[in-house]
C-alpha cells in the first residue's frame, strides 16, 4: 500500500469515528436537557466544567502540537528505544503538574466560580464550588489523554486516539439513561470518570509499542525544555484565537436579541463541519511531516503538505456549497423546535452561511500551521494569527454597520482567509516554492465541480420540498435526498475531470470497506 493509499484509509477512519463521537456528543446533549433541563443547577454544572477544562483545552493543544515533531527529532537522534522512555518521562512531568494544578483548583474554587460566574450567588454558587471541586481530577486525565494521543499518532497509530470519543460520550449517556437519580453532581462524577476512560483504554496499546519509564532524566532535558519552549507561541496563538470570541460576543451583545445565540449556534456546526474534514487529515499528515522535515527533504514535505491541501479542498468547496444553499433547512431540521422559533432559525441560518466563508481558509490554516510546527517553528503561526486577529476585529466594526450580527460571521470567516494567505505566503518565503500549481490546479477542477452541482443542489431541493408535505420527518427526508444528489454529482464530475485525490479517497474507502467485510 502505498503512503497516500494508507493516509486516504487513516483519514476515513478518523471521519467515521470523528462522526459518532459528535454523534453521541449531540445524544449526550439532549438527555442532558431532557433530564435536568435549563436552570440554575445545568448553568453551575457547564461553569464547573468550564473551570475545569478552559485551561487544558489551551494547554492540551499545544502539547498535542508541540510533541509529535519533537518525538521525532528524539527518535531522529537517540534511537526508538530512547523516544520511548522521552516519552514516559514526559508523562509523568506533564501528570505531576497537572496534579499540582488540580490541587490548586480545589482550593481555589470559590475564587474561580466568583470570576467565570459572577452572578452565582447562594445555594447556586455553593452548587458550582463543589462541582468545580469534585471535576478537577478531569485535568490529570485529559492532560495525560493528549501526551498519549500525540505518542500513538507519532507512531502513526490512529484508531485509538480517534475512538476516545466515543467511550467519552457512552460514559455520560449510561449515567444519564441508568442513573440520573444521582443528580447534577453524578453528572459531574460521570465527566471525570468519561475523561480517565479516554485515558485509560490508551494505555495498553502504547505500552504494547514500546512506552517506557525509567530515571534518565538528564539525557532527555534538552528535549523537554524544547516541548515547553514550543508550547509557548501555540498557547498565546490560541488564546488570541479566544480574545477574538470574546469580541464577537461583546459586539454582538449591542445588537438585536438572539444575536449571540445565533452565532453561537452558527459556529458550533461550523466547528462540526472543521473537526470532521479537517481534523482527520491534519491527524494524518503531523506525524509524516515531522519525520520528513527531519530527514530535510523539502520536496517530500512539500508533496505531503499539497496532497493534504487537495485533499481538504476536494471536501470542503463542495461542503461550502451546500451550506449556502442549504442552511435555512439545516438550521431548521437541527434547532428549530421549542423557544427556538423560525426569527431563530432565519438568524442562525444567516450567520452560518457566512461562517462558511472562511471554511476553506480555516482548513488551509490547520493544515499549513502543522508544517511550521513540524519544521519546530510555532512562532510564524503565532505571529499570522495574530494579525489575522487583529484584522477580524477591524473587519468586525466595519461589516457590523451594514450587516448585522453576519457581519461579525463574515468577519471571522474572512480572517480564515486572510490567516492560511498569510502562512502560505510565509512557508513560500521559508521554502522557496509550495507546489502552488498543483494545489491551483486542483482547486479549479474541485471548484468547476462544485459550481455543476451548485444548481443540481438548489432546484432538486426546491422541487423535492414542495413536492413533499411539511413536516419534520418530510424536511429531513428532503435535506438528505438533496445532499445525496449533490453529492454524486460532484463525485461524477470530480472523476470525469480526473482529481487525483478523489481517486485516493476512493480506494481508502474501498480498502476500508473490504477490511470490515472480511
Amino acid at each position: 500500500m502505498s503512503m497516500g493509499e494508507k493516509a486516504a484509509k487513516s483519514v476515513v477512519v478518523i471521519m467515521v469515528f470523528t462522526l459518532l463521537s459528535k454523534f453521541l456528543g449531540f445524544l449526550r446533549e439532549i438527555l442532558i436537557a431532557a433530564q435536568f433541563g435549563s436552570g440554575m443547577e445545568t448553568d453551575a454544572f457547564f461553569i464547573a466544567m468550564t473551570a475545569c477544562t478552559i485551561v487544558m483545552s489551551v494547554v492540551g493543544a499545544a502539547i498535542k502540537t508541540t510533541l509529535i515533531p519533537v518525538l521525532s527529532e528524539v527518535e531522529d537522534r537517540l534511537g526508538k528505544e530512547k523516544q520511548n522512555l522521552f516519552s514516559g518521562w514526559l508523562l509523568i512531568i506533564i501528570l505531576g503538574l497537572s496534579m499540582a494544578f488540580s490541587i490548586l483548583g480545589i482550593i481555589f474554587a470559590p475564587i474561580i466560580i466568583r470570576i467565570l460566574g459572577s452572578g452565582f450567588e447562594g445555594e447556586q454558587f455553593d452548587l458550582a464550588v463543589r462541582l468545580t471541586r469534585i471535576g478537577y481530577p478531569m485535568v490529570m486525565f485529559l492532560s495525560t489523554n493528549y501526551v498519549l494521543h500525540a505518542y500513538l499518532n507519532n507512531k502513526e497509530h490512529f484508531f485509538l486516539p480517534a475512538f476516545v470519543g466515543v467511550p467519552f460520550n457512552l460514559v455520560y449517556i449510561f449515567f444519564l439513561l441508568g442513573f440520573s437519580q444521582f443528580g447534577i453532581t453524578g453528572l459531574m462524577i460521570a465527566a471525570v470518570l468519561g475523561a480517565a476512560v479516554q485515558m485509560l483504554i490508551q494505555v495498553p496499546k502504547s505500552r504494547k509499542l514500546g512506552l517506557k519509564f525509567r530515571l534518565e532524566f538528564p539525557e532527555y532535558k534538552p528535549y523537554i525544555k524544547k516541548v515547553f519552549a514550543l508550547m509557548g507561541p501555540v498557547i498565546i496563538g490560541t488564546m488570541a484565537f479566544h480574545v477574538n470570541t470574546v469580541v464577537d460576543k461583546t459586539l454582538a451583545s449591542r445588537l438585536a436579541e438572539g444575536s449571540i445565540s445565533a452565532l453561537n449556534y452558527a459556529a458550533k456546526l461550523n466547528s462540526l463541519f472543521l473537526s470532521v474534514f479537517v481534523l482527520a487529515v491534519v491527524t494524518v499528515i503531523f506525524p509524516m511531516l515531522s519525520k520528513e522535515t527531519r530527514k530535510e527533504d523539502k520536496n517530500t514535505t512539500l508533496e505531503i503538505m499539497s496532497s493534504s491541501l487537495n485533499t481538504t479542498m476536494i471536501v470542503v468547496l463542495p461542503v461550502m456549497v451546500g451550506i449556502i444553499v442549504l442552511a435555512p433547512s439545516m438550521i431548521y431540521l437541527f434547532f428549530e423546535r421549542g423557544e427556538f422559533d423560525s426569527r431563530a432559525t432565519a438568524m442562525t441560518a444567516r450567520a452560518f452561511r457566512f461562517y462558511t466563508v472562511g471554511l476553506m481558509g480555516f482548513s488551509f490554516k490547520d493544515i499549513v500551521s502543522r508544517v511550521f510546527y513540524s519544521l519546530q517553528d510555532t512562532k510564524t503561526p503565532m505571529n499570522m494569527g495574530i494579525i489575522a486577529v487583529v484584522g477580524n476585529i477591524i473587519l468586525n466594526f466595519i461589516l457590523i454597520g451594514p450587516l448585522g450580527h453576519g457581519g461579525l460571521a463574515l468577519a471571522t470567516g474572512l480572517s480564515g482567509i486572510i490567516a492560511s494567505a498569510l502562512l502560505l505566503w510565509s512557508l513560500r518565503r521559508k521554502m522557496g516554492h509550495i507546489m502552488g500549481k498543483k494545489i491551483l490546479r486542483c482547486f479549479f477542477k474541485s471548484a468547476t465541480a462544485a459550481l455543476v452541482m451548485l444548481p443540481v443542489v438548489y432546484f432538486f431541493n426546491r422541487w423535492i420540498t414542495d413536492f413533499l408535505y411539511q413536516g419534520r420527518m418530510q424536511e429531513f427526508s428532503a435535506l438528505f435526498s438533496t445532499i445525496f444528489i449533490g453529492a454524486v454529482v460532484y463525485y461524477i464530475v470530480a472523476r470525469l475531470l480526473k482529481i487525483e485525490e478523489v481517486a485516493l479517497l476512493t480506494q481508502g474507502v474501498l480498502a476500508k470497506l473490504r477490511g470490515f467485510i472480511k
